[in-house]
């Protein structure tokens, strides 16, 4: 395998890892409208840089390029989805996706869902969406393009991925369950008895 061909692939990684921060830092930032507190927008970057590295090494994991492509672009459709509801949801009810909200949409009926649908998607909206998203998109793209030409960026990231895990351990979260504990919790929020 030549230099050349290891630097690109090199290259690859590190514009996927820029770009799925950013991505996530996208996402996740609509809770900065909801808790806007120096701790939530670090919690965001921390948190992002986090899934960013998960996903990137997933991608790294798979084995065709065409296959990694195909994995990023449904990230992206994943991630702009939940970002527009996200934005969608604060812009109009002051809260993001939370257990709250989706047991309000599991209960709503046919004729309350068009109505809903009636009164807020209509097709101006669906045109601005699509606009800010396409933007935003090659904006990110142009950016993690940019960041992967550099050799701290990457090692930012990763560190702040660390820095989640450890925050996340001091502050008693558990990160490891066994099989059973993950079906009980499983079992305990789709029954709603879980908070």
């Amino acid at each position: 395998m030549s230099m050349k061909y290891k630097r690109y692939f090199a290259t690859d990684y590190k514009v996927v890892l820029a770009f799925l921060f950013l991505l996530n830092v996208v996402c996740n930032a609509a809770w900065l409208f909801v808790q806007p507190r120096l701790l939530s927008a670090l919690l965001v970057v921390l948190l992002s840089a986090l899934s960013a590295v998960i996903e990137t090494l997933i991608f790294r994991c798979l084995p065709f390029r065409p296959v990694r492509m195909a994995y990023v672009g449904l990230l992206t459709v994943l991630h702009n989805a939940v970002a527009i509801v996200d934005y969608f949801l604060v812009y109009h009810f002051r809260s993001v996706i939370n257990l709250d909200v989706l047991n309000t949409v599991l209960l709503t009926n046919d004729s309350e869902a068009s109505q809903f649908a009636a009164t807020y998607i209509t097709p101006p909206t669906i045109v601005v969406f699509a606009v800010v998203c396409l933007v935003v998109n090659a904006a990110m793209i142009f950016a993690a393009h940019l960041l992967a030409r550099r050799r701290r960026p990457s090692r930012a990231i990763f560190a702040g991925a660390v820095l989640s895990l450890v925050f996340l351990a001091v502050n008693g979260a558990r990160l490891v369950y066994t099989q059973e504990e993950l079906s009980d919790i499983i079992l305990s929020v789709a029954s709603g008895e879980a908070d």
